[in-house]
């Protein structure tokens, strides 16, 4: 594992971790905004790096904080999947949602990789059936959410 150091304003350094990626690289790790830093990278140059390095070697980005940022469906990388970008988008319910320990979350990716993800993982039915009407219900849960962001 090669780690890449954070910028002097402790982000993520995506011009050091590009220039990181040798013939030993399998994954590029990025997570926005990044924890327990509470920063987040310029969303074109995510997009730009995504797309550049994601035709070199996959990468995930953990958006486990995402719904905090001022505009989360912006920010997301979702859209470098739609375009067919070689990348996995993970996400969590244990942050805003406040279901940590229900362990609810899911990734957005190609089928491809969806697929080479099942071969290692139980599968969508590890979580149960009360977690994943919870995480429905919470998520449906609009006044709930604003209100979670408001009192951070």
């Amino acid at each position: 594992m090669e780690k890449v150091p954070l910028t002097a304003e402790y982000k993520l350094d995506l011009d050091a971790m590009e220039k990181a990626i040798d013939a030993n690289t399998k994954l590029v790790y990025v997570c926005n905004p990044n924890n327990p830093t509470a920063t987040a990278v310029d969303i074109a140059k995510l997009q730009a790096f995504c797309d550049r390095v994601s035709k070199k070697v996959m990468v995930m980005v953990d958006e486990a904080y995402i719904d905090y940022m001022p505009d989360p469906a912006a920010a997301t990388m979702i859209g470098g999947v739609k375009k067919g970008q070689n990348i996995i988008v993970a996400r969590t319910f244990s942050k805003l949602y406040g279901f940590a320990g229900l362990r609810v979350g899911y990734v957005v990716a190609l089928p491809d990789t969806i697929k080479k993800l099942e071969s290692v993982t139980p599968g969508p039915f590890s979580i149960s059936a009360p977690a994943t009407h919870a995480a429905i219900a919470a998520y449906q849960d609009k006044e709930f959410l604003g209100g979670a962001r408001e009192n951070q």
